[in-house]
């Protein structure tokens, strides 16, 4: 070969005595990435049929890694199919869309049923009074002894804390039993308690006539642990029972 050749190809010409081998071509490194986390919605499925995998949400994925392979999402769904926890899985909107809102909602509710149904403080006590309105007359006009009278409104005012035991007013009251605050008044005869029960009825205040039997003769009005604020407007003409 002529030696003109050999130069237009940029090698030298070999020599009779050595045998001559061509460079290796370079292969650029090839980076091998590990699989994507893979989960099957149910452990019934054949571990080779890899079809039938599914990417599910990184934070089902993180969770279950620690699991058989659909051991987490078989309990949950029975190991029967459910496209729907699929959907909901793969979905990150549900988390933030359907779930937390939902918990936040329970999570709030919960705070305010507390705040509502906790006791109040003792220096907010002092508010809290419970109103007893007896009938003057069943003494002095029908002979009734006092141990009567201080049945009547014992049954009355005993009656109202029953009836409306769950309101938060109630339940703060009894809470102090040691500062408990009691108003006694009177009125003249039956005509203005029953007058009195009206009255209050129509403003929506929480009371109790209390009807004594086999009698059947109005004795008494107790009203539930409320503000003095509250009601005091309508008992304000009624004196104190003597």
């Amino acid at each position: 070969m002529p030696q003109g050749y050999w130069g237009v190809l940029g090698h030298t010409q070999p020599s009779l005595t050595s045998t001559w081998q061509p460079r290796p071509p370079q292969v650029p490194p090839v980076r091998i990435l590990p699989p994507p986390l893979r989960f099957s919605l149910s452990d019934r499925e054949e571990t080779s049929d890899r079809q039938s995998f599914r990417p599910i949400s990184f934070c089902l994925c993180r969770t279950c890694r620690l699991y058989p392979e659909g051991c987490l999402v078989s309990r949950l769904t029975f190991s029967c199919s459910a496209g729907w926890l699929e959907f909901m899985a793969s979905n990150q909107l549900f988390i933030w869309v359907v779930l937390l809102p939902w918990l936040n909602f329970f999570f709030l509710t919960a705070l305010l049923t507390r705040a509502l149904y906790l006791p109040t403080p003792a220096g907010s006590m002092a508010a809290l009074v419970q109103y007893v309105v007896l009938r003057r007359d069943l003494q002095a006009g029908l002979g009734w002894p006092l141990g009567a009278l201080v049945a009547q409104a014992c049954h009355a005012a005993t009656a109202a804390i029953h009836l409306h035991y769950e309101h938060p007013h109630t339940r703060a009251y009894l809470g102090q039993l040691d500062t408990m605050h009691k108003v006694v008044l009177e009125v003249a005869d039956e005509l203005t308690l029953t007058t009195l029960g009206e009255t209050l009825a129509q403003a929506g205040i929480d009371h109790k006539l209390w009807v004594e039997q086999p009698e059947n003769v109005a004795t008494c009005i107790a009203l539930r642990p409320y503000p003095k604020e509250e009601v005091h407007k309508y008992l304000k003409k009624f004196k104190l029972l003597k």
